[in-house]
């Protein structure tokens, strides 16, 4: 989750000049929150998994829960939840509680960043480089699959390009600008630092796959 968030903190910087930290609840030592569900039986199909989560407890609808499944489900790295509605409003459809799994084997890969993008609403249907299955088209990017085109050449980049699915500071114009947007301040799972001045402020930088030799 450490790593998620500093990913996280990267692109708002690189797109935007801010700071951003997911909001995560956390324990009486200020370490974050982990609590534990028993699936009964112990199926791993994500509607199993959501009816556990729920019987247990973890209901609030304005919450995202992120769970680490212990098991593995065979070719399937994980499961989330994703509404279908662009509009930049803070009654957003995926501003509202939802569900991320993600299977063991890929506990350490970027997998529950991928799965939470999905509970808060990336990628939308029309959305630049989106493929129309909630993914992009940029390969190596959190939201991307490997088998697309190869535009960025990060693994760990978080919206290559800043202009599918989060803009810390969309310009005017752009789809970001006018659609729903991860790095708006309307996304209540987010909280975002103040603009640094334009002098300071860092250009967005739009990756580039590497030169071939």
């Amino acid at each position: 989750t450490r790593r998620m968030n500093a990913v996280l903190h990267e692109a708002a910087m690189e797109s935007g000049g801010v700071s951003a930290d997911y909001k995560v609840l956390c324990d009486e030592s200020g370490e974050i929150k982990v609590d534990e569900f028993v699936t009964s039986p112990p199926v791993p199909e994500f509607s199993f998994i959501v009816a556990a989560a729920r019987r247990a407890g973890f209901t609030d609808p304005n919450v995202d829960y992120v769970i680490y499944y212990d098991g593995n489900f065979p070719g399937i790295c994980g499961v989330a939840e994703l509404r279908d509605d662009d509009r930049l409003s803070e009654n957003n459809r995926n501003n509202s509680g939802g569900y991320g799994v993600t299977y063991e084997d890929c506990w350490f890969s970027r997998t529950p960043m991928h799965e939470n993008g999905h509970t808060q609403g990336a990628v939308q249907a029309g959305a630049p480089n989106e493929d129309g299955t909630g993914h992009c088209t940029e390969q190596f990017d959190i939201m991307c699959y490997p088998s697309s085109n190869r535009v960025c050449p990060d693994l760990q980049a978080f919206d290559c390009g800043y202009d599918t699915y989060f803009d810390a500071a969309p310009e005017p114009g752009e789809w970001l600008s006018n659609h729903w947007n991860i790095g708006s301040r309307l996304n209540r799972y987010i909280a975002f630092g103040d603009a640094v001045t334009q002098q300071a402020r860092k250009p967005k930088k739009k990756r580039r796959p590497p030169k071939r030799r």
